[in-house]
């Protein structure tokens, strides 16, 4: 299960995404929290530490950008992006910002749905890799210790091969 936030300064909007999300997307996404403002999605986001967060652009205090701008200097970008916003305009420089998606308002539920399956996936090929990475990394240092089996009368006896 992915988590993930909302960051959006019309509580009606953050109310109709959980709806959707709970009734489209429950299987692969949890919304565990949302913000109003620039300042409470920095504060939610750094809280929360989220897979994915979704994001309108305009909001009280700032935009989408100032928010991901501030987060990069101080704690870094560790999640993907889905923009929802009724702004047209700022597409060329959200997918600059590598976002996942950008959906125009109002939210179309087939959009929602493939842009919420893309964000998963690329989640999911990433935590692979890591995990991939981690175990290479624990192979590396320290050696696999190779076993022969050898069979005897009561099944099979693994011996090292050091042995």
């Amino acid at each position: 299960m992915i988590k993930a936030v909302y960051v959006e300064d019309e509580p009606r909007n953050i109310v109709l995404l959980r709806t959707f999300i709970d009734t489209h997307c429950s299987e692969d996404v949890q919304l565990t929290g949302s913000a109003t403002s620039l300042e409470k999605g920095y504060e939610l986001i750094v809280s929360e530490r989220p897979q994915l967060v979704y994001l309108d652009i305009e909001l009280n205090q700032g935009n989408a950008f100032e928010l991901l701008e501030r987060l990069r200097d101080t704690t870094g970008i560790w999640f993907e992006v889905i923009f929802i916003t009724a702004f047209n305009e700022y597409a060329v420089k959200a997918f600059r910002e590598n976002a996942i998606d950008y959906i125009l308002k109002p939210i179309s539920i087939t959009e929602l749905k493939q842009a919420t399956a893309k964000a998963v996936e690329k989640i999911s090929a990433v935590k692979t890799s890591r995990n991939i990475a981690e175990v290479l990394d624990q192979l590396k240092q320290q050696p696999p210790q190779f076993k022969i089996s050898i069979p005897i009368a009561e099944g099979m006896q693994f011996v090292k091969a050091d042995d």
